[in-house]
């Protein structure tokens, strides 16, 4: 599960990711210059007793160490990390066929280059919306309570992710720009911090809502200060990828500790706030059902309907969007690349424009909010329903 959800959070910082392994600065041209030389020398002298008679292509190091090969065998080299595999022939002419780095490169990398092009229109729509939802909350101050202080910091997150997120994103598609390696890190920790404080106001919005509809006859919500709620949105992300960079610039971005530090600071916190909402998000449609059969004139099957629609609000509000890619991945083996790939790709659709539905539910859909503010003398309009009421109402009627 660990590692499925490793891809999920990789893709989503790629972009952060390549910035800051952008090799534009001299320093780093070299050190990968010299290990590119290593590696040539070793590709070399593994195989410089290994020959076939007649014609055939010699070992030969071009992004991978190409073995002798017969004249008309083919080659393949499974791609690290990604579902392709890049091949070449051994022609008879005893050439090897030409491929250009560029062509091996995207042969290895398509996916995650398709995955980029997706990223950057999915982020610049859900970057726009969540600034027009932004807007709209600042301005409706007299609805203003603890549940809808949560949305806005919870839109905010959003907003802040995408704009990191298509920086790097539209510099690397549309500019070709490099950068340095201390731009490069700047990016790349952002990101983290980002993504991991998004994920962190999505648990909060689980916390209140279960607290609120699951709790409210046994403990009183208001108790607790909004500060502790700003404390788990926004500073235990900053320990926890803060944490993380240090231990990555300490040992030089070594790839064997920089991806167990990814597992352990990023990916767990994550994978944790998942399946707490998950758990949050049962309870909560077992309490919905409960509410709707007890209500009277309403068919069973609109019963499931509306349940149905709930759940399906409270999957893309509470994050649990991303645990249907880990569970489908994990649970079923032997999937064809294709279908896994279509996976992936739902997937980074769905993130993309998680941010645009989350505005679009809490914001563009609520006529009061609109209201308030395009019209700012109904500010003295009588004070809102308490929290509970205004979110059960909320999840029943949004649907409808």
């Amino acid at each position: 599960m660990l590692q499925v959800l490793t891809i999920v959070v990789a893709t989503s910082l790629f972009p952060a990711s390549l910035a800051a392994d952008d090799l534009g600065v001299d320093s780093q041209y070299a050190e990968y210059y010299s290990y590119i030389m290593e590696q040539n020398e070793t590709c070399y002298s593994d195989f410089a007793n290994v020959s076939f008679e007649g014609v055939y292509c010699e070992a030969n190091f071009e992004g991978f160490c190409w073995p002798p090969t017969e004249v008309g065998e083919t080659v393949t080299f499974e791609c690290e990390a990604e579902l392709h595999s890049v091949s070449r022939t051994c022609e008879e002419n005893g050439e090897w066929e030409h491929k250009t780095m560029d062509d091996m490169y995207y042969e290895c990398h398509k996916f995650t280059l398709l995955n980029l092009q997706l990223t950057l229109p999915c982020g610049i729509i859900s970057f726009v919306a969540c600034t027009i939802a932004f807007i709209i909350l600042a301005f409706s101050r007299s609805l203003w309570c603890t549940r809808n202080y949560i949305h806005w910091h919870l839109i905010t997150s959003f907003g802040l992710k995408y704009f990191v997120l298509c920086i790097p994103t539209f510099m690397f598609l549309v500019l070709d720009v490099q950068t340095s390696r201390a731009a490069g890190l700047a990016v790349f920790y952002i990101s983290t911090y980002l993504e991991m404080t998004n994920f962190s106001w999505m648990f909060v919005e689980g916390l209140y809502l279960h607290t609120i509809v699951a709790l409210a006859f046994r403990f009183d919500v208001d108790q607790i200060k909004f500060y502790w709620y700003c404390a788990i949105g926004w500073v235990v992300p900053f320990f926890f990828a803060g944490t993380f960079l240090i231990v990555c610039i300490s040992t030089q971005f070594e790839d064997k500790v920089k991806d167990v530090a990814l597992q352990i600071f990023v990916v767990l916190p994550i994978t944790t706030v998942l399946v707490l909402n998950s758990i949050f998000l049962l309870n909560i449609v077992r309490i919905l059902m409960s509410k709707l059969r007890e209500s009277s004139g309403d068919t069973q099957l609109k019963h499931y309907r509306r349940t149905a629609r709930a759940t399906l609000v409270l999957v893309i509000l509470l994050g649990i969007s991303y645990v249907f890619p880990i569970f489908v991945l994990n649970l079923i083996s032997g999937l064809p690349d294709m279908a896994v790939i279509v996976i992936m790709i739902i997937n980074t659709i769905v993130g993309g424009l998680q941010g645009f539905l989350v505005s679009l539910i809490y914001v563009f859909m609520n006529s009061e909010l609109l209201l308030l503010a395009g019209t700012r003398s109904l500010i003295g309009l009588s004070k809102p329903q308490s929290d509970r009421s205004q979110s059960l109402t909320f999840i029943f009627n949004v649907h409808d």
